[in-house]
Order: C-alpha cells, then sequence, then structure tokens
C-alpha cells in the first residue's frame, strides 16, 4: 500500500502543471510514450498518459503510448515494446530526482541504446527536480511554476 506520499493532490498537481508542457511538446515534436520508472513513477506516469488522451484540452492529441519498467529490466523491456518506442519521443517519468543516482543509471541505460531502440529524444519530467537535470519538473529547487530546465543543449529545443 502506498503512503500518503503519493496523494491524490500530488498526483493532480504534476498531471496540471507538467501535462500540458508535455503535450504541447509532442504536438510539436511527433509522437511520444510515456515511460513509468519504478512505483511511485507509474503512478505519476499513468495519470499523464490518461491526460494527454483527455478530448477537449486543446490540441487533439492522441499518438501518445504507455509502457513501465523498473532500472533494473530497462533495456529488456524496452526491447521487447520496440514497437511502441520506434521513431517515438520517450518522456520518462519519475517522481523524484534528489541524488542523481537513479537518474544516471537510467539515462545512461537509455542514451547507450537510443539509436538501437530508433529513439527520436529522451526526456524526463518529475515532480520534484533538486539537481535540475530534468526537462519538467512541478517543484525544482522551489520553484513550482513547472518550467522546462533550460541548459545551454535544450535552449534551442525546448520552448517555454
Amino acid at each position: 500500500m502506498m503512503s500518503e506520499r503519493y496523494d491524490d493532490r500530488r498526483i493532480r498537481n504534476f498531471r496540471t502543471k507538467i501535462g500540458p508542457k508535455i503535450r504541447d511538446y509532442l504536438v510539436e515534436n511527433g509522437p511520444g510514450t510515456i515511460l513509468g520508472i519504478e512505483t511511485a513513477g507509474k503512478l505519476f506516469a499513468v495519470e499523464l498518459y490518461k491526460f494527454l488522451l483527455t478530448p477537449g484540452l486543446g490540441d487533439p492529441f492522441t499518438d501518445v503510448k504507455y509502457i513501465e519498467a523498473s532500472k533494473t529490466n530497462l533495456v529488456e523491456k524496452l526491447h521487447i515494446y520496440r514497437q511502441d518506442i520506434e521513431g517515438r519521443n520517450l518522456i520518462v517519468i519519475d517522481d523524484d530526482i534528489h541524488t542523481k543516482q537513479t537518474y544516471n543509471e537510467i539515462q545512461t541505460q537509455l542514451e547507450n541504446n537510443k539509436k538501437k531502440l530508433k529513439v527520436l529524444e529522451i526526456k524526463w519530467a518529475v515532480e520534484y527536480d533538486g539537481p535540475g537535470v530534468a526537462d519538467w519538473s512541478c517543484n525544482r529547487n522551489g520553484n513550482k511554476n513547472g518550467t522546462p530546465n533550460i541548459n545551454s543543449t535544450q535552449k534551442d529545443k525546448v520552448k517555454i
């Protein structure tokens, strides 16, 4: 059973703040696949996926798929669901990034297999991003407006 740490308010807040930004990104940059990581990330990812499929929220966007995995079986799972990620943007969803350990493990696996899996782009969305490495976050070091993290390699790719 999940603790109150993963209450509905947090998930609704994530969906409300991050959902429209990811919808806009996918409308502009092509089809996407939502990848829920670990237990908490899957809770946030399912709500985001449902949001993206909701009609009447601006530009219609239905070319989105959903898969889930853990960091221990990530590459194997992605090979199994290859048809759901080939030629698509992969949006990795987790609840938080505190130390970058899990982020680095997963990002390294994804980057090392990006060409083989034929993924267009890899983006991250989390509720909390302490080190500021995610592309979208509800709360990054006190930033609660959900703006993307813009670093020197992303300035031309992500619109604010």
